[in-house]
Protein backbone atom coordinates (compact mmCIF):
# COMPACT_ATOMS: atom_id res chain seq x y z
CA UNK A 1 0.00 0.00 0.00
CA UNK A 2 1.40 3.36 -1.03
CA UNK A 3 1.66 5.72 1.89
CA UNK A 4 0.58 9.34 1.79
CA UNK A 5 4.03 10.40 2.91
CA UNK A 6 5.54 8.91 -0.22
CA UNK A 7 3.03 10.80 -2.31
CA UNK A 8 3.83 14.00 -0.47
CA UNK A 9 7.49 13.58 -1.29
CA UNK A 10 6.65 13.71 -4.98
CA UNK A 11 5.29 17.21 -4.65
CA UNK A 12 8.43 18.70 -3.13
CA UNK A 13 10.20 20.94 -5.60
CA UNK A 14 13.98 20.68 -5.41
CA UNK A 15 15.75 23.96 -4.84
CA UNK A 16 17.83 25.41 -7.59
CA UNK A 17 21.51 25.91 -7.01
CA UNK A 18 21.22 29.16 -8.96
CA UNK A 19 20.31 32.18 -6.92
CA UNK A 20 17.15 34.08 -7.72
CA UNK A 21 17.61 36.39 -10.69
CA UNK A 22 17.85 40.05 -9.78
CA UNK A 23 15.58 42.67 -11.25
CA UNK A 24 18.52 44.55 -12.78
CA UNK A 25 19.43 41.55 -14.92
CA UNK A 26 16.09 41.55 -16.69
CA UNK A 27 15.03 45.21 -16.91
CA UNK A 28 13.68 46.13 -20.34
CA UNK A 29 15.26 49.50 -21.14
CA UNK A 30 13.45 50.05 -24.44
CA UNK A 31 11.41 53.20 -24.90
CA UNK A 32 7.66 53.34 -24.52
CA UNK A 33 7.30 53.40 -28.32
CA UNK A 34 9.39 50.27 -28.86
CA UNK A 35 8.72 48.21 -25.74
CA UNK A 36 6.55 45.14 -26.09
CA UNK A 37 5.53 45.52 -22.46
CA UNK A 38 3.15 48.45 -23.08
CA UNK A 39 -0.38 47.41 -22.30
CA UNK A 40 -3.14 49.60 -23.68
CA UNK A 41 -5.41 51.20 -21.12
CA UNK A 42 -9.15 51.00 -21.60
CA UNK A 43 -9.56 54.65 -20.53
CA UNK A 44 -9.66 56.00 -24.08
CA UNK A 45 -11.82 59.07 -24.80
CA UNK A 46 -13.75 60.39 -27.76
CA UNK A 47 -12.47 63.00 -30.25
CA UNK A 48 -14.38 65.75 -28.45
CA UNK A 49 -12.19 65.60 -25.37
CA UNK A 50 -8.86 67.31 -24.85
CA UNK A 51 -5.98 66.63 -27.19
CA UNK A 52 -3.97 65.14 -24.34
CA UNK A 53 -6.47 62.28 -24.11
CA UNK A 54 -6.71 61.59 -27.85
CA UNK A 55 -6.56 57.95 -28.88
CA UNK A 56 -3.19 57.10 -30.41
CA UNK A 57 -2.40 54.00 -32.44
CA UNK A 58 1.34 54.73 -32.40
CA UNK A 59 1.88 55.25 -28.66
CA UNK A 60 -0.20 53.29 -26.16
CA UNK A 61 -1.25 55.29 -23.12
CA UNK A 62 -0.50 53.28 -19.97
CA UNK A 63 -0.31 54.03 -16.30
CA UNK A 64 3.11 54.61 -14.78
CA UNK A 65 2.75 51.46 -12.68
CA UNK A 66 2.23 49.37 -15.81
CA UNK A 67 5.33 50.83 -17.48
CA UNK A 68 7.48 49.75 -14.56
CA UNK A 69 6.71 46.03 -14.92
CA UNK A 70 10.02 44.29 -15.60
CA UNK A 71 10.96 40.67 -16.13
CA UNK A 72 12.32 39.31 -12.84
CA UNK A 73 11.74 35.53 -12.61
CA UNK A 74 12.63 33.58 -9.49
CA UNK A 75 15.51 31.97 -11.40
CA UNK A 76 17.14 32.52 -14.78
CA UNK A 77 15.23 31.02 -17.74
CA UNK A 78 16.60 27.73 -18.99
CA UNK A 79 16.96 24.02 -18.28
CA UNK A 80 17.53 22.73 -14.75
CA UNK A 81 18.13 18.99 -14.98
CA UNK A 82 18.47 17.44 -11.53
CA UNK A 83 18.75 13.96 -10.08
CA UNK A 84 16.38 12.49 -7.50
CA UNK A 85 18.12 14.46 -4.73
CA UNK A 86 17.71 17.77 -6.56
CA UNK A 87 21.43 17.99 -7.40
CA UNK A 88 22.08 19.73 -10.72
CA UNK A 89 23.41 17.52 -13.51
CA UNK A 90 24.46 20.27 -15.90
CA UNK A 91 28.08 19.20 -15.54
CA UNK A 92 27.18 15.75 -16.87
CA UNK A 93 25.24 16.35 -20.09
CA UNK A 94 26.47 13.09 -21.61
CA UNK A 95 24.36 11.22 -19.08
CA UNK A 96 21.26 12.15 -21.13
CA UNK A 97 21.79 10.42 -24.45
CA UNK A 98 18.58 8.45 -24.99
CA UNK A 99 14.83 9.01 -24.71
CA UNK A 100 14.84 6.66 -21.72
CA UNK A 101 17.16 9.02 -19.82
CA UNK A 102 14.60 11.82 -20.10
CA UNK A 103 11.67 9.48 -19.47
CA UNK A 104 13.31 8.53 -16.17
CA UNK A 105 13.24 12.17 -15.06
CA UNK A 106 9.45 11.91 -14.85
CA UNK A 107 8.92 8.20 -14.16
CA UNK A 108 11.37 7.86 -11.32
CA UNK A 109 12.02 4.71 -9.29
CA UNK A 110 9.63 6.05 -6.68
CA UNK A 111 6.83 6.54 -9.22
CA UNK A 112 7.31 3.08 -10.74
CA UNK A 113 7.28 1.53 -7.26
CA UNK A 114 3.98 3.26 -6.45
CA UNK A 115 2.44 2.00 -9.70
CA UNK A 116 3.52 -1.54 -8.81
CA UNK A 117 2.21 -1.36 -5.25
CA UNK A 118 -1.17 0.06 -6.25
CA UNK A 119 -1.58 -2.39 -9.15
CA UNK A 120 -0.64 -5.37 -6.97
CA UNK A 121 -3.06 -4.30 -4.26
CA UNK A 122 -5.89 -3.90 -6.76
CA UNK A 123 -4.91 -7.18 -8.43
CA UNK A 124 -5.16 -9.15 -5.20
CA UNK A 125 -8.59 -7.62 -4.54
CA UNK A 126 -9.93 -8.66 -7.94
CA UNK A 127 -8.32 -12.09 -7.92
CA UNK A 128 -9.96 -12.93 -4.59
CA UNK A 129 -13.31 -12.11 -6.17
CA UNK A 130 -12.69 -14.06 -9.37
CA UNK A 131 -9.47 -15.75 -10.52
CA UNK A 132 -9.42 -14.02 -13.92
CA UNK A 133 -5.89 -13.34 -15.18
CA UNK A 134 -4.50 -15.39 -12.29
CA UNK A 135 -1.53 -17.72 -12.53
CA UNK A 136 -2.26 -21.44 -13.11
CA UNK A 137 -2.13 -22.13 -9.38
CA UNK A 138 -4.91 -19.60 -8.75
CA UNK A 139 -2.75 -16.82 -7.27
CA UNK A 140 -2.00 -13.35 -8.55
CA UNK A 141 1.54 -12.91 -9.80
CA UNK A 142 2.72 -9.53 -8.55
CA UNK A 143 4.26 -7.10 -11.00
CA UNK A 144 7.83 -5.95 -10.38
CA UNK A 145 9.35 -2.53 -11.22
CA UNK A 146 11.35 -4.06 -14.08
CA UNK A 147 8.23 -5.67 -15.52
CA UNK A 148 6.26 -2.44 -15.10
CA UNK A 149 8.88 -0.57 -17.13
CA UNK A 150 8.55 -3.16 -19.91
CA UNK A 151 4.77 -2.85 -19.78
CA UNK A 152 4.86 0.96 -20.07
CA UNK A 153 7.38 0.65 -22.90
CA UNK A 154 5.02 -1.65 -24.80
CA UNK A 155 2.14 0.78 -24.29
CA UNK A 156 4.22 3.57 -25.84
CA UNK A 157 5.37 1.25 -28.64
CA UNK A 158 1.77 0.30 -29.48
CA UNK A 159 0.88 3.98 -29.76
CA UNK A 160 3.50 4.33 -32.50
CA UNK A 161 3.35 0.96 -34.28
CA UNK A 162 -0.33 0.17 -34.81
CA UNK A 163 -2.03 -3.04 -35.93
CA UNK A 164 -5.77 -3.75 -36.43
CA UNK A 165 -6.18 -5.84 -33.24
CA UNK A 166 -4.24 -6.15 -30.01
CA UNK A 167 -3.60 -9.89 -30.32
CA UNK A 168 -1.80 -9.37 -33.64
CA UNK A 169 1.21 -7.97 -31.78
CA UNK A 170 1.90 -11.57 -30.73
CA UNK A 171 1.00 -13.15 -34.07
CA UNK A 172 3.61 -15.60 -35.36
CA UNK A 173 2.61 -15.10 -38.99
CA UNK A 174 5.12 -13.69 -41.44
CA UNK A 175 3.44 -10.29 -41.63
CA UNK A 176 3.61 -9.62 -37.86
CA UNK A 177 6.51 -11.80 -36.74
CA UNK A 178 8.96 -8.91 -36.37
CA UNK A 179 6.93 -6.91 -33.86
CA UNK A 180 8.43 -6.11 -30.46
CA UNK A 181 5.84 -7.28 -27.86
CA UNK A 182 6.14 -11.05 -28.38
CA UNK A 183 9.76 -11.46 -27.18
CA UNK A 184 9.28 -8.87 -24.40
CA UNK A 185 6.18 -10.20 -22.62
CA UNK A 186 3.61 -12.99 -23.12
CA UNK A 187 0.25 -11.80 -24.38
CA UNK A 188 -1.61 -13.30 -21.43
CA UNK A 189 0.61 -11.46 -18.97
CA UNK A 190 0.25 -8.15 -20.85
CA UNK A 191 -3.55 -8.40 -20.78
CA UNK A 192 -3.45 -9.21 -17.06
CA UNK A 193 -1.36 -6.12 -16.33
CA UNK A 194 -3.61 -4.02 -18.56
CA UNK A 195 -6.62 -5.17 -16.54
CA UNK A 196 -5.02 -4.66 -13.12
CA UNK A 197 -3.04 -1.45 -13.72
CA UNK A 198 -3.96 1.08 -11.04
CA UNK A 199 -2.30 4.46 -10.59
CA UNK A 200 -3.93 5.44 -7.29
CA UNK A 201 -4.42 3.61 -4.01
CA UNK A 202 -8.18 3.57 -3.51
CA UNK A 203 -7.72 3.50 0.28
CA UNK A 204 -5.46 6.58 0.37
CA UNK A 205 -7.55 9.76 0.36
CA UNK A 206 -4.49 11.92 -0.38
CA UNK A 207 -4.24 10.29 -3.82
CA UNK A 208 -7.94 10.70 -4.68
CA UNK A 209 -9.00 14.23 -5.62
CA UNK A 210 -11.67 15.45 -8.00
CA UNK A 211 -13.09 13.72 -11.03
CA UNK A 212 -9.64 12.61 -12.15
CA UNK A 213 -8.94 10.99 -8.79
CA UNK A 214 -7.59 7.76 -10.27
CA UNK A 215 -4.68 9.56 -11.95
CA UNK A 216 -4.59 12.85 -10.00
CA UNK A 217 -1.31 12.39 -8.10
CA UNK A 218 0.55 11.28 -11.24
CA UNK A 219 -0.66 14.32 -13.19
CA UNK A 220 0.43 16.64 -10.39
CA UNK A 221 3.79 14.88 -10.25
CA UNK A 222 4.35 15.40 -13.99
CA UNK A 223 3.38 19.08 -13.66
CA UNK A 224 5.75 19.58 -10.75
CA UNK A 225 8.67 17.88 -12.50
CA UNK A 226 7.99 19.93 -15.65
CA UNK A 227 8.27 23.11 -13.58
CA UNK A 228 11.42 21.86 -11.83
CA UNK A 229 13.24 21.04 -15.05
CA UNK A 230 12.62 24.26 -16.96
CA UNK A 231 12.19 27.95 -16.19
CA UNK A 232 10.29 29.44 -19.15
CA UNK A 233 11.31 32.51 -21.09
CA UNK A 234 9.36 35.73 -20.75
CA UNK A 235 6.60 34.95 -23.24
CA UNK A 236 4.02 32.31 -22.28
CA UNK A 237 0.91 31.11 -24.10
CA UNK A 238 -2.34 29.67 -22.80
CA UNK A 239 -4.37 27.42 -25.08
CA UNK A 240 -6.12 24.14 -25.65
CA UNK A 241 -4.76 20.82 -26.81
CA UNK A 242 -6.54 17.61 -27.72
CA UNK A 243 -5.20 14.24 -26.59
CA UNK A 244 -6.66 11.58 -28.84
CA UNK A 245 -8.66 8.86 -27.13
CA UNK A 246 -11.32 6.32 -28.08
CA UNK A 247 -12.07 5.45 -24.48
CA UNK A 248 -15.57 5.53 -23.05
CA UNK A 249 -15.22 8.37 -20.62
CA UNK A 250 -17.51 11.22 -19.63
CA UNK A 251 -14.60 13.64 -19.86
CA UNK A 252 -13.98 12.93 -23.56
CA UNK A 253 -14.70 15.96 -25.75
CA UNK A 254 -15.44 16.69 -29.41
CA UNK A 255 -13.85 19.73 -31.09
CA UNK A 256 -14.68 20.03 -34.78
CA UNK A 257 -11.99 22.63 -35.53
CA UNK A 258 -9.11 20.53 -34.20
CA UNK A 259 -7.08 17.98 -36.16
CA UNK A 260 -7.75 15.53 -33.34
CA UNK A 261 -11.51 15.87 -32.98
CA UNK A 262 -12.22 13.28 -30.26
CA UNK A 263 -10.27 12.97 -27.06
CA UNK A 264 -9.41 14.66 -23.79
CA UNK A 265 -9.18 18.44 -23.89
CA UNK A 266 -6.20 19.85 -22.05
CA UNK A 267 -5.68 23.40 -20.86
CA UNK A 268 -2.00 24.09 -21.52
CA UNK A 269 0.52 26.71 -20.43
CA UNK A 270 3.49 26.58 -22.80
CA UNK A 271 6.68 28.38 -23.72
CA UNK A 272 6.04 29.30 -27.39
CA UNK A 273 9.73 29.83 -28.07
CA UNK A 274 10.64 26.22 -27.27
CA UNK A 275 7.28 24.43 -27.42
CA UNK A 276 7.81 23.19 -23.86
CA UNK A 277 4.65 22.38 -21.89
CA UNK A 278 5.04 24.17 -18.58
CA UNK A 279 1.78 23.00 -17.00
CA UNK A 280 -1.47 21.35 -18.05
CA UNK A 281 -4.85 20.40 -16.64
CA UNK A 282 -7.69 18.28 -18.01
CA UNK A 283 -11.10 19.72 -18.81
CA UNK A 284 -13.68 17.47 -17.15
CA UNK A 285 -16.86 19.00 -18.59
CA UNK A 286 -19.47 21.62 -17.83
CA UNK A 287 -20.27 19.93 -14.54
CA UNK A 288 -17.39 21.89 -12.98
CA UNK A 289 -18.55 24.95 -11.05
CA UNK A 290 -16.64 28.00 -12.35
CA UNK A 291 -15.77 30.99 -10.20
CA UNK A 292 -17.56 34.36 -10.33
CA UNK A 293 -15.49 35.51 -13.34
CA UNK A 294 -16.06 32.38 -15.43
CA UNK A 295 -14.18 29.29 -16.58
CA UNK A 296 -11.63 31.08 -18.78
CA UNK A 297 -10.55 33.33 -15.90
CA UNK A 298 -10.12 30.29 -13.63
CA UNK A 299 -8.10 28.37 -16.23
CA UNK A 300 -5.56 31.15 -16.80
CA UNK A 301 -5.16 31.86 -13.08
CA UNK A 302 -4.70 28.18 -12.24
CA UNK A 303 -2.12 27.55 -14.96
CA UNK A 304 -0.12 30.72 -14.30
CA UNK A 305 -0.13 30.75 -10.48
CA UNK A 306 3.60 30.00 -10.14
CA UNK A 307 4.58 32.66 -12.70
CA UNK A 308 2.71 35.71 -11.45
CA UNK A 309 4.46 38.77 -9.97
CA UNK A 310 7.54 38.13 -12.14
CA UNK A 311 6.86 40.25 -15.23
CA UNK A 312 5.84 37.45 -17.59
CA UNK A 313 3.84 38.14 -20.76
CA UNK A 314 0.91 35.81 -21.40
CA UNK A 315 -0.62 35.44 -24.87
CA UNK A 316 -4.09 33.97 -25.44
CA UNK A 317 -7.06 33.97 -27.82
CA UNK A 318 -10.46 35.59 -27.39
CA UNK A 319 -11.87 32.68 -25.39
CA UNK A 320 -9.79 33.81 -22.41
CA UNK A 321 -9.52 37.59 -22.75
CA UNK A 322 -11.64 39.75 -20.46
CA UNK A 323 -11.27 43.01 -18.58
CA UNK A 324 -11.49 41.17 -15.25
CA UNK A 325 -8.63 38.84 -16.21
CA UNK A 326 -6.36 41.54 -17.61
CA UNK A 327 -6.94 43.78 -14.59
CA UNK A 328 -6.13 40.89 -12.27
CA UNK A 329 -2.95 40.05 -14.19
CA UNK A 330 -1.71 43.63 -14.29
CA UNK A 331 -2.26 43.86 -10.53
CA UNK A 332 -0.03 40.78 -10.23
CA UNK A 333 2.72 42.40 -12.33
CA UNK A 334 1.95 40.21 -15.32
CA UNK A 335 1.34 41.49 -18.85
CA UNK A 336 -1.21 39.95 -21.19
CA UNK A 337 -2.08 40.11 -24.87
CA UNK A 338 -4.85 38.53 -26.88
CA UNK A 339 -7.58 38.97 -29.43
CA UNK A 340 -10.98 40.01 -28.15
CA UNK A 341 -14.61 40.51 -29.13
CA UNK A 342 -16.59 43.71 -28.88
CA UNK A 343 -19.61 41.93 -27.40
CA UNK A 344 -17.69 40.72 -24.33
CA UNK A 345 -19.00 42.03 -21.03
CA UNK A 346 -16.84 44.91 -19.81
CA UNK A 347 -15.41 45.75 -23.23
CA UNK A 348 -14.63 49.53 -23.26
CA UNK A 349 -17.43 51.47 -24.91
CA UNK A 350 -14.93 53.88 -26.48
CA UNK A 351 -13.31 51.05 -28.44
CA UNK A 352 -16.62 49.97 -29.97
CA UNK A 353 -16.53 53.12 -32.13
CA UNK A 354 -16.30 52.11 -35.80
CA UNK A 355 -13.69 54.82 -36.43
CA UNK A 356 -11.29 53.07 -34.04
CA UNK A 357 -11.91 49.75 -35.78
CA UNK A 358 -11.15 51.22 -39.22
CA UNK A 359 -7.92 52.80 -37.98
CA UNK A 360 -6.81 49.55 -36.37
Amino acid sequence: MASSSRHGALEKRPGSRDSAASTADFVDNTSSEESEDNFGSSDFSSDSESESRTISLEVQQVDQGQQLIVFAPHRAPGVYITDYKGVALRSRPRKFLTALDFFALFFTTQVITMLCENSNKYGWTKILEKPTHASPDGSWEEVTPDEMMKFIGLIIYMGIVKVPRLKLYWNVGELYSGLLPRPIMPRRRFIALLAMLHVADLDDASQLRGKLRFVWWLMEHVNQVSANLFQPNRDLSVGERMMKSKGRSGTRQYMKDKVTKWGYKLWVLADPGTGYTVRFSVYTGKRDEPGPHGLAFDVVCQLCTEYLDQGYRIFMDNFYTSTHLFSHLIDRKTLACGTTRKDWRGFPVELKDSRWEKKA
